[in-house]
């Protein structure tokens, strides 16, 4: 019988043990879930509404530089047309075709670009000599 007496103390010493843990893991899963669940909740949510209230700033922001856009666009217009509505009433023609000017500068541009080819031949062929 003394077998059988060692065989069960020493269960129930290892049972005691067991649950020793068991109710510390318990203990632990109890502080979690009330203090650290619910704010890992909060700091989830309010990260969230983060993010959704920066979307809105943005968007905000965005329409407001349309809307400024579009003012600015207006004044334009309404200035050009009050300017050739004075020069009109000072009797001053509208103003000359610019196709001449335009077409000229673009000409300018080409013989410009075409030196600068030339100048970059001449580097390159100076620097591999």
């Amino acid at each position: 019988m003394q077998p059988q007496l060692e065989l069960n103390v020493g269960l129930t010493a290892t049972c005691c043990t067991a649950l020793q843990y068991l109710e510390g893991a318990a203990y632990i899963a109890i502080v979690l879930a009330v203090f650290g669940v619910p704010q890992l909740l909060t700091y989830y949510l309010d990260r969230r509404d983060r993010r959704r209230d920066r979307r809105e700033e943005r968007a905000e922001a965005e329409r407001v530089r349309q809307e400024e856009r579009a003012e600015a666009e207006r004044r334009h217009h309404e200035m050009m047309t009050a300017l050739i509505a004075i020069l009109d009433r000072n009797g001053h023609s509208a103003p000359p075709d610019q196709s001449t000017a335009i077409e000229r500068l673009q000409q300018r541009i080409a013989e410009l670009e075409a030196e600068i080819a030339l100048l970059r031949n001449g580097n390159e062929a100076g620097s591999q000599d």
